[in-house]
């Protein structure tokens, strides 16, 4: 696929590569935007870039909101739309950093959140995902905290993964290796369980941690897949999702 992008020449991570990239997809996403991007800028830790990765059906102000913060906002554009996660993928190839976080268009990180899991996987390789709590808020203001009455799980988390889905995508941080020693990231055959499907492959060959406190704003809207799908979608795709826990 050719692309209409910043810095085409720049796909090996070299020393002034950032630590962390933060793939970010979007496909009109304009309502929401800045706050996101914002959440990232304001981030106390600061070695970081992000790949913004538009899709090519895109039609609103996107593109020019992302191009407003400069050169640690890497802005791609693809010259075919695709589903979501073979956008992931094709952004994740062009990250330098040697951990990837995702970060939707809707969503916010709280100020510490890289600071609070970078050190985690910077002391123990072994670890190949953190995530966290978040909070999640919908249309009204109205906020809860995910694991406000309970403990989630760490290190070795395949069982009780394969059992549900506990982990928001908004809070993780993914050791690059751990996604190479899965393949492509995402099955990009999957619209509703691709981020379930890859942490599942992930924690079923690397250790998982957590951090106890929310890291991330997760907004729930009428416009959201996750409202629109839901558990109907998921039911679908769990046969791919076991298929490519056999591979």
């Amino acid at each position: 696929m050719s692309l209409s992008k910043d810095n085409q020449s720049q796909k090996t991570r070299d020393c002034s590569a950032p630590a962390v990239s933060v793939i970010m997809n979007c496909l009109n996403c304009e309502k929401y935007l800045r706050e996101a991007i914002d959440s990232v800028f304001a981030q106390t830790y600061e070695d970081w870039e992000i790949i913004f990765w538009e899709d090519k059906a895109s039609v609103d102000n996107s593109e020019r909101i992302a191009r407003s913060y400069g050169s640690k906002l890497r802005y791609f554009r693809s010259d075919a739309s695709l589903p979501l996660y073979g956008s992931r993928n094709l952004a994740i190839q062009q990250a330098r950093g040697k951990y990837i976080a995702i970060l939707d268009c809707d969503d916010m990180w709280l100020p510490i959140k890289l600071e609070e899991q970078i050190p985690l996987l910077e002391r123990d390789d072994t670890i190949g995902l953190v995530y966290s709590d978040v909070f999640m808020f919908n249309e009204k203001g109205k906020e809860k905290q995910l694991f406000e009455y309970i403990m989630p799980y760490r290190c070795n988390i395949f069982s009780e993964l394969l059992q549900r889905n506990f982990i928001n995508t908004q809070t993780v941080v993914i050791r690059r290796e751990a996604f190479g020693s899965i393949g492509n990231p995402f099955d990009a055959r999957l619209i509703m369980a691709g981020d379930y499907d890859a942490y599942l492959r992930i924690s079923y060959k690397w250790k998982v941690d957590y951090v106890n406190k929310p890291l991330a704003r997760y907004r729930i809207h009428r416009n959201s897949k996750t409202w629109k799908d839901g558990r109907k979608l998921l039911t679908v795709e769990l046969d791919l999702i076991m298929e490519n826990l056999k591979q």
